[in-house]
């Protein structure tokens, strides 16, 4: 049992590949049903127990039997008496009784087309009379070209508008004036000189053997090819030799093709979640989607998609008319957002792919767009392979949390241009999401997202459409598939992004009279009034725009001003003692303020790493993907208390690399009681509510300073430094200053910084005795503000 490798037959164009079916399919019927197939990197592999190349040409030349192609319901397809007639009169004049079927199925159809009222029939009538009188050979090629489907509501005959035409086969075996099924008895004419005495002169074995091995000096002839190869199907400046751009073709190729087309045999079936009329539904074709190649666009008149699987496991015949015939790729499974469901577009077929996987051996698709090129003809494009990823696509799962809304927003008429743009943006990212699995991918996939939520919120056509904000549920899981417990892809933007966005209050704390509500930055800093948690993957139904100007981010907006202007709103809540509950008493514990101020912590959050603080605060991370991340986090819904294990502890530069300044204004805003020299302290630090305002203006830090200093005195602390050492050990920029102090930090990172600047009045050393015999403490300094000696750790 040898293998035979046939160099003729390549995945892509998708002639070659049909080719490749096809000639599979002759000689598993009608030469040995023991075949099997495989394909073999580019090439594709018959293991035919019986026979070799040899063989199998000497079969092909001498024995081979024609599949019965007629489609009398089209105009030039033989049956009409000004359609070219050189390929039908010649099988139906032949004595060979390799055409007997043919010439039968001819006869049948002449039959039927001179009915008196053949000419008055619709064409859904013409296919169906065809079906019902024709040999069954015959019938799959119907099948193939045309799908009658019925009325759901009611089980009526088809109707008008109840026929499909699959892309793959064209209009009912036609693509604009070319008409396949006559081209096809063409073209059987040329390969097998059927009606001549004599062969072409060798010509017929020559374009075999092109067709089988792709070697051959044989001319090829001057004829139409179909939309099954594009870069052979003529036009403008496509022959440089001559100006008519003939297309040229050989007659096996295009025979082969045609047969394997009817592998693809088409049913009437009804598609999860689309309407209740019934739609041809071809295995493994979709609607397009003009994305993941260079040249895609809306306006291109695609009418579908094709993926063609590539098995690299020996199959046999009928195993592979299943997989063609009875194939389905599904998506929306996995998560709780919506029931798996057959893919509809391109789009969920990547994903489907990259997620779910497949069985029988399939390891690979190529995908083929019909789009219209030339004018309006259509042409099967390749657009590239699919490689299979066995175990992989948990990440792509994730976005089926999108399908919803982004399905809502495509229901939107007269979308402005900008929406348009960020959902192609996003459905880009989700592609590329789907052939490479990585977490920063998926950070793209939620940046994309977080900019399309503000295009419909700055939009009054999307916000009147019906399209609600975008909120995901799954915050932990997005998260961990971020990097944070993967591989390692997360950046200091990004962690600082998910710290920010961690934040929550317990409760909402809206207060009209300071213009601020909301108990996330997702409700301040996004147009939106959240509702309950849902319990679903993702929810638009839970959250509502805010009345009044939409205050989204842009693309333009800065991160530095936009968390500056955060933090003033939170500061002008008052500060309110911290309450703990003993897990085994239930005793509750209030820590008062120290003195009035402000109270802008959250009740909850995933605390940010101190040196990703100190990088921001340096200008050493990337401002605009960090404003593009917080955007994007800013969608999730994070759990009503943060999860630890999300934050990887540790810190590279520690707190000794803080300016003085923000070692002092941190600990303000922890919302907690800080442990300092290993006592956690009986009061809570709290700014004032002005602190944000006087630091987002030039030289406002020396205020701030001075009545930092003087809150440690009230909190009965000691300082360490005096107000000139902070403010001249300071370089940082005041306004990024306020904008670093937005993100929260673990009471073990406060504690640090506070000990930085700070001490209790028992910790100082003891008395000594003065120059002039006198004894002095060092407390007693404490009016000055400083203590001498080197104040880092």
């Amino acid at each position: 049992m040898t293998e035979i490798v046939f160099s003729g037959c390549h995945p892509e164009p998708l002639g070659s590949y049909l080719k490749a079916l096809g000639l599979f399919r002759i000689v598993a019927e009608q030469l040995d049903h023991e075949t099997t197939s495989h394909w073999d990197g580019d090439h594709f592999v018959l293991v035919c127990p019986s026979a070799d190349l040899v063989n199998i040409t000497d079969f092909l030349l001498d024995r081979y039997q024609p599949s019965p192609l007629v489609s009398p319901w089209n105009g030039g397809s033989g049956f009409g008496e000004k359609d070219q007639q050189a390929g039908i009169a010649a099988i139906e004049t032949s004595t060979d009784m390799r055409y007997a079927v043919y010439r039968d199925t001819i006869a049948m159809c002449r039959s039927l087309v001179q009915t008196p009222n053949w000419e008055s029939l619709e064409k859904h009538e013409q296919v169906s009379l065809c079906r019902n009188a024709l040999p069954d050979e015959a019938v799959r090629w119907i099948d193939a070209a045309v799908v009658l489907t019925t009325d759901a509501s009611d089980g009526r005959a088809a109707g008008p508008d109840h026929r499909e035409f699959p892309p793959l086969l064209g209009t009912g075996g036609n693509v604009g004036r070319l008409e396949f099924s006559n081209n096809y008895m063409q073209r059987l004419v040329d390969a097998l000189s059927i009606g001549r005495d004599v062969r072409r002169g060798g010509e017929t074995r020559n374009w075999l053997d092109a067709a089988l091995t792709g070697v051959s000096d044989a001319p090829l002839l001057k004829a139409a090819i179909g939309q099954f190869d594009p870069g052979g199907a003529g036009g403008a400046n496509s022959d440089p030799l001559e100006t008519s751009g003939t297309s040229l073709v050989n007659p096996w190729d295009f025979i082969f093709s045609f047969e394997g087309t009817l592998l693809f045999a088409s049913g009437a079936a009804r598609r999860w979640g689309s309407s209740a009329r019934g739609r041809a539904a071809m295995p493994f074709m979709v609607d397009a989607t003009p994305i993941g190649y260079s040249s895609g666009s809306d306006a291109e008149g695609a009418k579908g998609e094709l993926w063609a699987p590539l098995w690299t496991r020996p199959a046999g015949l009928s195993e592979i008319d299943r997989l063609l015939s009875e194939g389905r790729a599904e998506w929306g499974g996995g998560h709780r957002t919506r029931s798996r469901s057959q893919a509809r577009t391109g789009l969920d077929f990547a994903r489907s792919v990259a997620a779910l996987g497949v069985d029988r051996g399939v390891e690979e698709f190529v995908r083929h767009s019909f789009l219209e090129r030339h004018g309006q003809n259509m042409l099967a494009v390749p657009l590239g392979r699919f490689h299979v990823r066995h175990g992989a696509g948990s990440r792509v799962l994730l976005t089926a949390a999108l399908d919803p809304w982004i399905e809502r927003i495509n229901r939107v008429g007269n979308r402005p241009k900008g929406v348009d743009v960020g959902l192609r943006r996003l459905q880009r990212s989700i592609f590329e999401l789907a052939q490479h699995d990585s977490a920063q991918n998926l950070q793209t996939v939620l940046i994309d997202a977080g900019r399309l939520d503000g295009y419909n919120a700055s939009s009054l056509t999307m916000r009147g459409g019906g399209v609600r904000p975008l909120r995901i549920n799954e915050a932990s899981e997005w998260v961990n598939k971020l990097g944070f417990r993967e591989d390692g892809a997360e950046s200091a933007e990004l962690r600082l992004a998910v710290a920010f966005t961690s934040q929550r209050d317990r409760q909402s704390t809206t207060d009209s009279s300071i213009g601020i509500g909301g108990r996330t930055p997702g409700e301040i800093l996004r147009p939106i009034n959240l509702g309950l948690a849902s319990t679903r993957g993702a929810s638009d139904s839970q959250a509502e725009w805010r009345q009044g100007p939409s205050g989204s981010l842009s693309d333009t907006s800065d991160v530095v001003e936009v968390l500056g202007a955060f933090l003033d709103l939170r500061c002008r809540l008052p500060a309110t003692p911290y309450v703990t509950v003993d897990q085994s008493s239930g005793e509750r514990t209030e820590t008062g303020p120290a003195q009035l101020g402000a109270g802008p912590a959250f009740d909850y959050r995933i605390p940010a790493r101190l040196d990703d603080v100190l990088r921001f605060l340096l200008g050493q991370t990337n401002d605009v993907l960090l404003l593009h991340l917080i955007r994007g986090c800013l969608l999730l819904d994070f759990a009503s208390k943060a999860q630890p294990p999300l934050q990887r502890s540790g810190s590279t530069i520690g707190n000794a690399g803080a300016p003085p300044a923000f070692a002092l204004f941190a600990p303000f805003f922890t919302g907690r009681p800080i442990s300092l020299g290993g006592t956690k302290l009986g009061v809570l630090l709290n700014p004032a509510g002005d602190w944000p305002r006087r630091l987002r203006v030039p030289a406002g830090s020396e205020a701030v300073v001075k009545d930092g200093l003087h809150r440690l005195r009230v909190a009965r602390l000691i300082p360490l430094l005096a107000r000139h050492e902070i403010v001249g050990r300071s370089a940082a920029d005041s306004r990024r200053l306020a904008a670093a102090l937005a993100f929260p930090l673990d009471g073990v990172s406060a504690a640090g910084l506070l000990e930085r600047v700070a001490c209790r009045p028992d910790d100082l050393e003891p008395t000594r005795p003065s120059g002039d015999g006198t004894a002095a403490s060092l407390a007693g300094n404490q009016s000055t503000n400083h203590v001498t000696g080197d104040s880092d750790e």
